[in-house]
């Protein structure tokens, strides 16, 4: 049988085209990102808010601790929530921040900042008295990578990107992802133990 000759059975392949493929491509670099606020005592998913690409976290943050009913004892973000707003956000609380300065930061802030919080001069004045890597181990500043490990969990369950193109729906697959992630934690977490 000659290789142009079709079989009388099988249909003739269809032809497919993108025909909004700049729209397509434009919709999947802007996919958001997900900020998450995690209890290290549960493993449990307290707060979340999804975000365009373009926002970091420093911004976010001082709306998560509104949503969170619970008491909260301590506070780990990364340097990219050093700021006035969230410290004064994590202060207002009544939780203790433990965020680490930007290089260079100033025990004392600028005189026109109006009302600072009181809670980021002490760290910078600490991290000046016995270094930063003291600091991290004195401020239990390395349970910040159980939200870490959280993030893993997140986009090992649900997948590593958001799947939707229009904002509003990936708000509705952040918080069917939490949902799920949180039913997992509270079946059960694996425990570990150092073996030496």
């Amino acid at each position: 049988m000659d290789k142009h000759t079709r079989k009388r059975s099988e249909p003739p392949k269809a032809a497919w085209r993108v025909t909004n493929w700049r729209e397509y491509n434009a919709a999947f670099i802007k996919r958001g990102s997900l900020t998450l606020w995690i209890d290290e005592a549960t493993n449990e998913i307290l707060a979340h808010e999804p975000t365009m690409n373009d926002v970091h976290d420093g911004p976010v943050l001082p709306r998560l601790p509104e949503r969170i009913d619970d008491p909260i004892d301590q506070t780990s973000a990364d340097k990219a929530c050093d700021s006035f707003s969230c410290h004064r956000a994590i202060h207002d609380r009544g939780t203790r921040p433990v965020i680490p300065p930007r290089k260079g930061a100033c025990i004392h802030p600028p005189p026109n900042v109006k009302a600072p919080p009181p809670t980021r001069g002490p760290i910078v004045k600490r991290i000046h008295q016995i270094g930063r890597k003291q600091w991290k181990k004195e401020s239990n500043y390395h349970r910040r990578s159980l939200a870490k490990t959280a993030m893993f969990r997140f986009k090992t369950i649900t997948g590593p990107k958001m799947r939707s193109r229009k904002f509003e729906t990936q708000k509705t697959e952040a918080a069917i992802g939490v949902a799920i992630l949180n039913r997992f934690t509270a079946v059960g977490m694996p425990e570990t133990v150092r073996i030496d």
